[in-house]
Parts: structure tokens; C-alpha cells; sequence
């Protein structure tokens, strides 16, 4: 049997009028699964929270409520106890009167930090610089039949021409009380990312790359009748990867120079399709067919072009499968009454 790991986590919390306290501590060692409850990230790990929030209930001007809130967040790894990374953020979100949402939220990472989980050896670390980001979201009246919403953020590093790009918008449609149908974009890049590239006997490679990340997901849901609905879940996740230079990762976390000249690069796509009919025939028991659409495609060869690199997808192998789930309530009650 399998020895079990720990994850524990204390909460401290004082709410007063509009400011509210939250101080948390969570630890989770070396043993714990990180997927045993839900996914987390990683094990290994000891963390302080302190969340300090400020929030306006009560209308005035244009707006209907204000929320605010500075977080500062300290990160540790469990064993051996030392310092990982600090991070302090603040977040601002306004609901306004015709009910149009707007947020704005910045963050820093003040000091150099250490990453000990991308060189993928336990007791190895990579200094990791300073940064900050800044970024800003909206959201349209989601009772209107059309709507629309965005989001775009900044992540500039104190390490070469390092930074991290984001942005995404989302158009819904609502057809009819039936049908309706949303759109979702999301990009991200990385430039002059570092990342672990590979491991050459004792020596590790880390790489000097550009990331980007492209997801467009389209959903659609009708629904028939109060018992019987009908929704389409279409995804495509492309991600590149493009090696710029390599080299050798030091016991003190800093970089060497190394010969390492290896193609590492990666053109990753993943298009998934899900359909899923649904049937509630009887109180508490349903019928669920369900169509999936699966393919998955790597290779170090890059495409820059969306189109060329998608319509290549479609030319590798497709994984299709059909389900057919059905629930049935069965009250024992009932049955034990009739006999």
C-alpha cells in the first residue's frame, strides 16, 4: 500500500463592516499526490496567505458595488524548509448601474525567487528575476442578447527582453430563450522564456525560447423541451515552441555556457469535439449519449501560418468514441411499500 502524504491547511478569518482578514497556511510534503483531491500544481510545498479585502455594498454615483483586494502570498518548499518565492498582488472589480463590469489587477514579485520544480531534479533550483504585471478585464450586460468580453495583462521580467503577453475576448449570442451559442479566444505568449530543455547525463539543459499559446473554443447548447437539452463543445489548443539558444543550469541556479545544440522545438495541437444529449425521463433518472472527437498532433517542425497549421491537423488520425449512459432512480421506499 501506498504511504499516504499530507495536505494540511488553516484559515484565519475577521470580517468588519467592508474589511475583511483572511490569513491561511498550507502545507502539502513530499508525499502527498497532488491529484488525490481535485488537481493542485505540485506537492512539496509550504505556503502562507494573508488577503486583506475592502468592499463597497452600497451604491453610489454610477456604480453598484466595489470590491478590493491586496493579497500577499509566501512560498516555501516543505522539505527542506527555504524560501521559494513572494508575491503581492491587488485586484479591483466594479459592477456599474447598467451592469457592466470592469477590473483592474497588478502584481510584483519583488525579489528573485527560485523555481525548484522546472529543472526536474530533486534538490536543483533556477534563480528566476524580479517582475511585475499589470492587467485589466471587462464584462457586457449578460442579460442582453448579445454580449461581449475581454480581458489583457502584462508580465515584463528584469532578464533580457523576457516578458509574458495575455489577452482573450469571448462574444455570446443568445438566439432565442432555446439557443445560444459562445465563442472564447485566448492567447499567450512568451518571449525569451526560460524552461527546461533537456537532461544530458548530470548536466542540465535549460533553453532560451519563444512560447505562444493559441485556444478558440466554440459552445453552443439548445435545449429542446424542460427535460431534454442538446450541447456542442468544440476546442482547438495550439501551442509552439521555439529554441533560441541553450545552456547549462548550475548547482547555484544561475546559467553556463554549453555546446548543446539540439532541435527542442515543438508544434503541439490538440482538437477535441464533445456532444452530449441529454434526456431526464423520469425524476432523478437520465439518459446521456455522448459523441467525443479526439486529435492530438506533435512535431518539431513549426507552422506559422493558423489555417496551413490547423487544416494539417485534420490530416492526422482522429480518435472517435459513442457512450450511452442511463440513471435510474429506484426508491427502495416505495418497492418495500408495494410488497
Amino acid at each position: 500500500m501506498p504511504e499516504l502524504g499530507i495536505l494540511y491547511r488553516a484559515t484565519i478569518q475577521k470580517i468588519s463592516g467592508s474589511y475583511q482578514n483572511e490569513l491561511t497556511y498550507r502545507v502539502k510534503d513530499k508525499k502527498y499526490n497532488p491529484n488525490d483531491l481535485g488537481y493542485l500544481e505540485r506537492n512539496n510545498e509550504a505556503a502562507v496567505f494573508f488577503n486583506q479585502s475592502y468592499n463597497i455594498y452600497k451604491p453610489f454615483w454610477k456604480i453598484i458595488k466595489m470590491t478590493n483586494n491586496l493579497g500577499i502570498d509566501y512560498y516555501m518548499l516543505e522539505s527542506p524548509r527555504t524560501f521559494a518565492k513572494l508575491n503581492i498582488d491587488w485586484s479591483t472589480n466594479i459592477d456599474f448601474k447598467n451592469y457592466f463590469t470592469w477590473g483592474f489587477t497588478w502584481g510584483v514579485r519583488p525579489v528573485k525567487y527560485y523555481d525548484y520544480y522546472e529543472p526536474r531534479i530533486d534538490g536543483r533550483y533556477y534563480q528566476m528575476p524580479t517582475c511585475y504585471d499589470v492587467g485589466t478585464y471587462f464584462s457586457s450586460d449578460s442579460r442582453k442578447r448579445f454580449g461581449l468580453s475581454g480581458e489583457i495583462s502584462d508580465m515584463p521580467f528584469n532578464q533580457r527582453n523576457r516578458n509574458k503577453l495575455s489577452w482573450g475576448f469571448s462574444p455570446r449570442f443568445r438566439f432565442n430563450d432555446k439557443f445560444n451559442m459562445q465563442f472564447f479566444h485566448h492567447s499567450e505568449s512568451h518571449f525569451d522564456d526560460v524552461g527546461w530543455a533537456d537532461n544530458v547525463n548530470d548536466t542540465i539543459i535549460f533553453g532560451v525560447r519563444d512560447r505562444n499559446d493559441i485556444i478558440n473554443t466554440l459552445q453552443a447548447n439548445y435545449i429542446f423541451t424542460a427535460t431534454m437539452s442538446l450541447s456542442l463543445r468544440a476546442r482547438h489548443y495550439w501551442s509552439q515552441v521555439k529554441y533560441k539558444e541553450y545552456f547549462a543550469l548550475n548547482d547555484n541556479g544561475k546559467e553556463s555556457t554549453t555546446s548543446y545544440s539540439q532541435n527542442n522545438n515543438i508544434n503541439f495541437n490538440a482538437v477535441t469535439v464533445d456532444m452530449i444529449y441529454t434526456w431526464q425521463f423520469a425524476p432523478a433518472s437520465e439518459l446521456s449519449f455522448v459523441w467525443k472527437n479526439a486529435i492530438f498532433t506533435e512535431g518539431t517542425q513549426l507552422i506559422n501560418n493558423y489555417l496551413d497549421n490547423f487544416n494539417k491537423t485534420f490530416e492526422s488520425p482522429q480518435l472517435n468514441s459513442f457512450s450511452i449512459k442511463i440513471l435510474y432512480y429506484l426508491d427502495y421506499q416505495s418497492l418495500k411499500r408495494r410488497k
